[in-house]
Formats: structure tokens, C-alpha cells, sequence
């Protein structure tokens, strides 16, 4: 059987778990995610965006078990300004990316604890746990990416949250308006980005 409440295949070994949350991968959600444009590798989907690109990667969770093999949805913006890498990485992972946010933290009132399949789930169990990540993904992850792939999507969230900004957000941020403007708020960022720097050597 099938429910909502976390992404567990149970109750097989690791490599039969991970074959089966790989064909649903591929049935249920795949030509979703591929009908957006997004390129598949492996449990990794990319869609670029000039230089930068969205990801969606679905990850199986370093405690899963012969018995329990647990997966997690994270949602990636790539930039290349940020990575400074004027051509853009041709196959960006999670690893190159500003952010990676789960799925689940953008999700609204839908918020999930994921997806548990079980020994036994039916075709139909099956299909109603692809339909909500359908869902989610539609409704929530795609829109979110297609704002925070974008420079200016990223600069727009950072300089909401600039006040809350640690020495990293900061240093972003002004690479971002010394790139792609608007100039008036850098002057500011800097002398922050300064006084940070005084603070940690004192």
C-alpha cells in the first residue's frame, strides 16, 4: 500500500528499493519534468536557462536501509555570474547551485512528508503518489525555479532578505548589482560586506 507521509520503499533489499523507486521515477514523474523542458540524468533533471539552469533532483537518503530506502525532492538554481563561470556549466549538480530547497519548503499548505511506498503498493497506490508529486511539482516547484533561475530572481530574493544577510549572502549580493544593477543599493551592501569583515577580525 501507498500514503503520503514520507518516501520509504520498504520491506525489500537496498537494490530492489532503489530499482523500484527508480521505474516509478521514470513512469510517474519523469515525462513531467521532461515535458518542462528539463533533461534527465539519473535521478537528476536539468533545464537550462541561458547560462544558468534549474534542477530538480530526487535523492535517496544516506540512512535508507535493506529495509527502507527514503527519497527527497530538492529544487536547484544555477548562476553563472555567481559561479563565475561567464559560459555557464554545461551539466551543473546541486553542488554548484546558490541554493538547494526541498520540494516540500515550497509547497504551501500541500507541504508533504513525502511519498511511502510499500511492498504490495498497487499500480494504483502507485499513481496516486506520482500524481501529487505531479502536482507539487507543478504547481510549486516549477514556478519557484522559473523565478529563481534568473539573476534577477535571485538579486529580488536576496535584497528582500538583505537585512537577515550573513557575509556570503552579502558578497552575493553585491556581485549580482555590480553585474546587473540597480547600482543604488550597492553602496550599502559594501560597507556591510566592510564591517563584516573588521567584526570577524577583531
Amino acid at each position: 500500500m501507498a500514503s503520503v507521509e514520507g518516501g520509504r520503499f520498504t520491506t525489500e533489499p537496498r537494490a530492489a528499493a532503489r530499482s523500484r523507486f527508480r521505474s516509478w521515477l521514470a513512469a510517474e514523474v519523469s515525462p513531467t519534468l521532461t515535458g518542462a523542458s528539463f533533461v534527465r540524468a539519473g535521478t537528476l533533471f536539468r533545464k537550462r536557462n541561458g547560462p544558468n539552469a534549474s534542477l530538480v533532483q530526487f535523492q535517496i537518503m544516506p540512512w535508507s536501509n535493506d529495509q527502507i530506502a527514503e527519497f527527497d525532492v530538492k529544487l536547484g538554481a544555477y548562476s553563472a555570474i555567481l559561479s563565475s563561470d561567464a559560459r555557464g556549466n554545461p551539466r551543473p549538480t546541486l553542488a554548484h547551485c546558490f541554493f538547494a530547497t526541498p520540494l516540500s519548503a515550497v509547497a504551501g499548505t500541500l507541504n508533504p512528508k513525502l511519498g511511502l511506498v510499500e511492498q504490495g503498493s498497487t499500480s494504483e497506490d502507485l499513481e496516486r503518489l506520482g500524481s501529487l508529486y505531479r502536482l507539487l511539482l507543478v504547481d510549486f516547484g516549477f514556478p519557484y525555479l522559473d523565478r529563481m533561475s534568473t539573476d534577477e530572481g535571485i538579486r529580488d530574493e536576496l535584497l528582500a532578505h538583505a537585512a537577515a544577510l550573513g557575509p556570503s549572502g552579502l558578497e552575493h549580493l553585491a556581485t549580482l548589482l555590480r553585474a546587473i544593477g540597480p547600482a543604488e543599493p550597492l553602496p550599502e551592501v559594501e560597507a556591510r560586506i566592510v564591517r563584516e569583515r573588521r567584526a570577524r577580525l577583531a
